[in-house]
């Protein structure tokens, strides 16, 4: 892995900016870093580097979130979501899965556009529908990358509070990316090289999520509602330009 001075300092700032997003909101690591690192490593150190800071920083979200989630509560949603991961990986395997990025985008558009119009009104949706959408967001995110704001629009409709939804999504990260972690170590992909840019990037993700987390301390839920709708709905909105005219 040959890179200079200049392209470790982007990726330090990319992730930076990054680490402060994912704190806030809970997602949304790779819409912001991605762009920049796909730059300058080839793409499996990418994923790598992703995955290694998306593990720190939930880790550093729930030793720092004092409401508590109870194991029945998430157990369910854990489930469900490494359950989508087979199928997600047949998927990806059996069908040209590139077009479907289009369709899915387009809905999560039309989805948090809804929700964003309905922000402090109507009743939370049921519970339940926290597990199918689990289950959806990990065989997109397995066959498209993508996904998560999907599960973020279904928890917040659900009624969970902006510390508990942020908490859920770490816990969810966590379980997900430690099966990949675990994965790359056993397939040898983790060169030296790699190793020493990952703990060279512990400080800037430290510094990232602190400043992400005062940020997100003078949120208050209506504030972060609409921060987490906006957000979703920009990113989306750029990935779907970039998809169909770049």
């Amino acid at each position: 892995m040959d890179i200079s001075l200049i392209d470790i300092l982007l990726a330090h700032l990319a992730l930076f900016f990054a680490s402060i997003i994912y704190t806030i909101s809970g997602f949304g690591l790779g819409l912001i870093s991605i762009p920049i690192l796909i730059n300058i490593f080839e793409t499996k150190t990418v994923v790598i580097l992703i995955n290694f800071t998306t593990i720190y920083l939930a880790l550093l979200i729930i030793r720092n979130t004092k409401e508590v989630i109870e194991r029945k509560e998430i157990t369910p949603v854990l489930i469900f979501g490494i359950l989508g991961v087979p199928f997600g990986v047949l998927l990806i395997a059996s069908i040209d899965v590139e077009p479907l990025k289009v369709s899915v985008l387009l809905a999560i558009i039309v989805i948090s556009i809804i929700g964003f119009i309905q922000i402090g009104n109507g009743q939370p949706a049921s519970k339940y529908f926290r597990y199918p959408a689990s289950f959806i967001t990990t065989i997109l995110i397995t066959t498209l990358g993508l996904g998560t704001p999907l599960l973020v629009i279904v928890l917040n409709k659900t009624g969970l509070k902006k510390n508990i939804l942020r908490k859920y999504l770490a816990i969810f990260g966590l379980s997900v990316q430690l099966f990949a972690l675990i994965g790359y170590v056993f397939a040898s992909l983790i060169s030296f090289e790699l190793f020493v840019l990952l703990v060279s990037v512990f400080p800037t993700i430290f510094i990232g999520f602190k400043v992400g987390n005062k940020i997100n301390l003078r949120l208050n839920n209506i504030i972060f509602e609409r921060f987490i709708y906006m957000f979703i709905l920009i990113s989306s909105l750029i990935m779907l330009i970039d998809i169909l005219y770049i």
